[in-house]
């Protein structure tokens, strides 16, 4: 009986210590269970209900707390290494790189076999990525290639091996990553989402012939709306970009007639706007881009659409004091938007402009009149990259006000023109000799023999060098005001425009001669270049 009684004992013991082991198992997986869920969820609302870290991070933070309890108590528990995931994955979400790396490279020395090693090196090449370190994060992309050649993971690995290639700017080699999955995954998702990344980075780069290509493989039917919106939008730019306005009309609308949502129909709006304009069909685009920004107001979308009406009425209307608004109201409507430094340059620009244009004709003197039409010009060239026009606009000046400091300043643009803008180094060399020869006795004349010499025109240089020596060594005293027009009037002249100066090709080679003061007034209107 008492054998009996010990036998009992022992068998309830070992039973109590079963259930308890079972009753600890229980609460570990219960506690990463939730751990998980609460992941789950907060990712769910991070994409797709586009949610902030900072509105997600009380949900993160309740995830490090069990698993770091799960990771303190009991280290040695089968869901160690999940817990120990979770957390680096958890860390990088909340952007605690360090951190996550850390946690990562805890899987890959303390569970080298476990199942979690390989998705370590994946996630390591991320953190290195996002932190821009982008040599480390190819090391970890090629590891996990490497000992991993089959992973299911290989072709996310393979496509964050192309972003980090783009990141570094060495394009082709990105596009042979992503193309190279398009050719090897048999998931179409997989497939597309590369695609999708090779349209993205030639629209990136503004190849939009291309961009378009790669948008239209994957614009299929039977795609979910928010994959159709995602390709659409990027899609109409191209059109608009290429000249196919009425293509990028027609997909606008067609988006228009699906849309689900208040909010998708800004960007819409804006596209329909752009494409209008590029029909110059002018009155509906500013139906469009008012309209927009009605709707939307105070958002990043109002802010482009002020930007493109700026735009829409300074070269097409020529109204500047409509441009002038427009501009000036982009840094109002949003003032973190991309455009709003530049509005302000622009404002600022045709502001100066607008001084220029109220001088009265009769009261303006032929410098005013020079200067006014060369600040034209130059706006057209620096702010507006219109360079057929600004060439147009500097040549008139030269023609019709010669013996002018405007003009001078007018000649060397078109020789900077010719050199930085159209890529024709003859002319530019044509147009630099006239520089030299019609305007000696300026500042401008040494750069100009600078560029010539830069350009191949050694011999031309130094011929040119000789006769500026000559001219110069006359002294200016001995050269009436009236003399000097005269002799300037019958030459070609040309100078750099001072704001010009501040692009460094032509920054380094405006030379400045003895007694002369070129160092570029921020105002190209000021400054007299002698």
């Amino acid at each position: 009986m008492i054998v009996k009684r010990r036998l009992i004992r022992k068998v309830s013991a070992a039973a109590a210590a079963v259930a308890m082991a079972s009753l600890f198992s229980c609460v570990y997986f219960n506690t990463l269970y939730n751990a998980r869920r609460i992941y789950d969820e907060a990712e769910y609302r991070r994409i797709e209900e586009e949610r902030s870290l900072r509105s997600l991070e009380s949900e993160y933070e309740r995830v490090v707390v069990k698993c770091s309890k799960i990771l303190k108590n009991h280290p040695d528990s089968r869901w160690a290494d999940d817990a120990a995931f979770l957390l680096g994955k958890t860390f990088f979400r909340m952007e605690e790189y360090a951190k996550s790396e850390k946690k990562f490279k805890e899987i890959i020395e303390n569970w080298p076999d476990d199942q979690y090693a390989p998705l370590s090196r994946y996630w390591l090449a991320k953190i290195y990525l996002a932190r821009e370190e982008y040599q480390q994060a190819l090391s970890y992309t090629e590891q996990f290639l490497e000992l991993h050649p089959d992973h299911e993971t290989r072709f996310e690995v393979l496509m964050t091996a192309g972003d980090i290639k783009l990141q570094q700017g060495r394009n082709e080699e990105a596009l042979e990553y992503y193309l190279g999955i398009v050719e090897e995954a048999e998931e179409d998702d997989i497939s597309e989402m590369a695609v999708l990344r090779a349209a993205d980075m030639h629209y990136s780069l503004r190849q939009w012939e291309k961009a378009a290509g790669y948008y239209e493989t994957v614009l299929r039917k039977g795609i979910t709306w928010e994959r159709q919106l995602e390709i659409s939008l990027p899609l109409g730019r191209c059109y608009t970009e290429l000249g196919r306005c009425q293509e990028s009309i027609d997909i606008y609308n067609q988006l228009l007639e699906k849309v689900k949502q208040r909010r998708e129909k800004a960007p819409i709006f804006l596209g329909m706007a752009r494409g209008y304009e590029c029909m110059d069909s002018l009155q509906r685009a500013i139906y469009y881009y008012e309209d927009l920004m009605g709707k939307f107001p105070k958002s990043t979308y109002s802010a482009e659409a002020s930007y493109y009406l700026g735009n829409l009425y300074h070269q097409k209307t020529d109204s500047l004091q409509k441009a002038k608004e427009y501009f000036g109201r982009v840094a109002k409507e949003d003032p973190e938007s991309e455009f709003a430094t530049e509005s302000l340059k622009r404002a600022n620009s045709i502001s100066r402009l607008i001084e220029f244009e109220d001088i009265e004709e009769g009261e303006a003197t032929i410098e005013q009149k020079a200067m006014r039409n060369f600040y034209k010009a130059e706006i057209q060239l620096i702010q507006f990259d219109q360079v057929e026009k600004a060439l147009s606009n500097y040549q008139g000046i030269v023609d019709s006000f010669p013996a002018t400091e405007a003009a001078a300043k007018s000649a060397y643009a078109i020789a900077w023109i010719y050199e930085y803008k159209l890529d024709e180094p003859d002319s530019a060399i044509g147009a630099y000799t006239r520089v030299a020869r019609n305007y000696p006795r300026r500042a401008q004349a040494a750069g100009a023999l600078d560029r010539i010499e830069s350009l191949g025109g050694e011999g031309a240089a130094s011929r040119l060098q000789a006769y500026v020596d000559s001219v110069q060594a006359i002294p200016d005293s001995s050269i009436s005001a009236e003399g000097r027009r005269m002799e300037e009037s019958q030459h070609l002249p040309v100078q750099e425009p001072d704001s010009l100066k501040n692009v460094p090709a032509l920054r380094d080679s405006a030379a400045v001669l003895p007694g002369d003061s070129t160092a570029a007034p921020a105002d190209s209107a000021g400054g007299s270049g002698q």
